[in-house]
């Protein structure tokens, strides 16, 4: 039976919205004069936080320039710039909430000038998002007459927005007409591709600008006017990014963007249901969109680990407050305990000055340990499997996914929460990264994910490599998945069938069996978390052993990780096994 959700602009009470003039209600009242709240923190983390005041107090300000914005354009770097971007606006954050606590006005004066440093900027999108369309080109400087409005550029917008709200600066006008400016006018001028009004595919930009952008407008009485007509638009981008989700649930753009997914989402229906006295409640009641809150914990393997096909990392940090609330406002006690006993933190290097302020008064409350999560999420094709010993998922969906990488059919196995066949992830993105060449980058390729290749052969990108005859079955002595992966490579293959099983033995293990028909004897590849011990049909990694059946020739190769994101996850060496085949059958069981 299919999952409905209610169409949100549809749900909206506009005249509510129109009406709201409780401007700063969304921070439950807190402004700069409510001693009492913020003296209602406890005295320590009072304490850490005037202190990162002061920490960025005593930094310089880092300086963009010209030269450093069309750094992305000449060489294809986006790191450069953007430690110097978000340095600015992460110290911004600091002093506001140093001063918010603090009260006594020594921040005020060098919040004032990082605020008119950051008005000054020629433009608030990032180097690599300023086009004025989908994949179109990127211009090497921006034009202040023609903004783009990019993920940052609209969180930049909610940044100074708060701030403005929170402390006694004397830029409230110039804050207004820049985010007036650069944002909210073209905003509701100008048909960008993510606010889904010229129709193609949403993904995490549509809730992350939209919820940026009713922050900025429900914060500052300056905007009061235009509220209808953004909440409106806001609720047609929302619908349409919802159409792109399964009643599952799952993230299609793989777990690192549940955070700019789901959760931006979460936020956008939480300030939305706040000012249209409380119209949007039943989308909170909906099932999908408890799945979709709930999609994090299927894709939890354990601690800070998870199952990271696409772009994603295999270790993340804690998830933030958000989760715990949405949580709360969908009803899953399982999603706010497992946020509770996670540790949550607001992530360092998020810029979001309303998360973090609502971070910090966000309740908490005695946690339990929540239900393990399996399945199968068809809507991406992820499967799910647990036992006390293993946690096993495998990808059987699409090659044509956001932030795909060519992995169709890929397991990752961890075995007492220690990784044995792993995901790589994702490097630091750069200019390749988003482009025609994604491809040629090592970590994007199938041969660097737990899959075959055929003459040298890969499986290829795009809408159709997909796989095949998908079928999965639970019961309480196995989980098993069947599918046939011959879809996602080209021609060039020469592949009739390629039959994989995963099948979980509860309390026995793991094997992993495939079946080919076609013209090239297979290599397969398997990505190994630590070095492996060869010796004759089996492959230990840490303590796991795998027998092999229908195995010929094993080569290993040892691959140095060197870019920081990938390090992030796996700080030393990773290793690559590759096998031949000795028919056309090959079998890895896992003990």
């Amino acid at each position: 039976m299919s999952v409905k959700i209610s169409p949100i602009r549809a749900s909206i009470s506009l005249p509510s919205v129109a009406a709201c003039l409780t401007d700063i209600a969304i921070f439950s009242g807190l402004t700069l004069p409510d001693r009492a709240a913020w003296q209602s923190l406890p005295r320590a983390v009072r304490l850490a936080l005037v202190e990162a005041a002061d920490t960025a107090l005593a930094q310089p300000f880092p300086q963009i320039s010209a030269g450093l914005y069309g750094l992305f354009c000449q060489t294809g770097d986006r790191a450069t710039f953007e430690a110097a971007y978000f340095a600015r606006r992460r110290m911004l954050n600091a002093m506001v909430i140093g001063e918010a606590v603090e009260g006594k006005g020594r921040f005020c004066a060098v919040i004032d000038r990082a605020i008119t440093q950051i008005c000054d900027e020629p433009g608030w999108q990032l180097p690599a998002h300023n086009s004025q369309s989908r994949g179109g080109k990127i211009a090497p400087q921006p034009d202040p007459k023609n903004p783009v409005v990019d993920l940052f550029a609209a969180e930049t917008a909610a940044l100074l927005a708060v701030a403005a709200s929170l402390v006694d600066t004397q830029l409230s006008a110039r804050i207004d007409a820049e985010i007036q400016t650069r944002v909210l006018t073209p905003y509701l001028t100008r048909q960008f591709w993510w606010t889904g009004q010229g129709g193609g595919r949403m993904n995490n930009w549509t809730v992350w600008c939209t919820q940026n952008i009713l922050i900025a407008a429900l914060s500052r009485p300056a905007f009061a006017g235009l509220r209808g007509q953004i909440a409106e638009r806001a609720g047609f981008s929302l619908d349409a990014f919802l159409a792109e989700y399964g009643d599952d649930g799952a993230c299609p753009e793989g777990v690192y963007y549940y955070k700019h997914a789901a959760l931006c989402l979460f936020t956008a229906l939480d300030l939305l249901n706040t000012v249209s006295a409380g119209s949007v409640a039943p989308v909170f009641a909906s099932q999908k969109l408890r799945n979709i809150a709930e999609f994090l914990l299927l894709a939890h393997i354990d601690g800070d680990n998870y199952a990271n096909f696409g772009d994603a990392a295999a270790k993340m940090a804690p998830p933030d407050p958000r989760v715990y609330r949405f949580a709360k406002a969908v009803g899953s006690a399982d999603l706010a305990h497992f946020a509770l006993r996670a540790g949550w933190a607001s992530d360092p290097l998020d810029i979001s000055l309303y998360d973090r302020v609502q971070a910090l008064f966000t309740a908490r409350e005695t946690a339990k340990k929540p239900s393990p999560r399996e399945g199968f999420a068809p809507s991406i094709g992820l499967f799910v499997a647990r036992d006390p010993v293993f946690f096993i998922a495998a990808t059987a969906g699409s090659n044509g996914n956001d932030h795909n990488h060519n992995d169709v059919g890929s397991v990752i196995l961890y075995k007492n929460g220690a990784p044995v066949l792993i995901d790589l992830g994702v490097e630091t993105y750069t200019a390749e990264t988003f482009s025609t060449a994604r491809y040629d980058i090592w970590t994007m390729q199938s041969s660097f994910h737990n899959l075959p290749e055929f003459g040298g052969v890969m499986q290829q990108a795009g809408v159709g490599f997909d796989a095949r005859d998908v079928r999965s079955r639970f019961t309480p002595d196995e989980a098993l998945l069947d599918m046939d992966i011959a879809g996602a490579y080209p021609p060039e293959a020469r592949l009739v069938s390629y039959q994989r099983r995963v099948l979980l033995r509860r309390g026995r293990g793991v094997s992993i069996t495939d079946h080919y028909d076609g013209e090239l004897a297979p290599i397969m590849n398997l990505i190994l978390a630590q070095k492996p011990k060869i010796s004759a049909g089996q492959i230990c990694v840490g303590d796991a052993q795998i027998i092999l059946t229908g195995a010929g020739r094993i080569e290993v190769e040892e691959i140095e990780i060197t870019d920081p994101r990938l390090a992030a996850s796996w700080p030393g060496p990773v290793y690559r096994a590759r096998l031949t085949f000795s028919g056309q059958s090959l079998r890895l069981e896992i003990t």
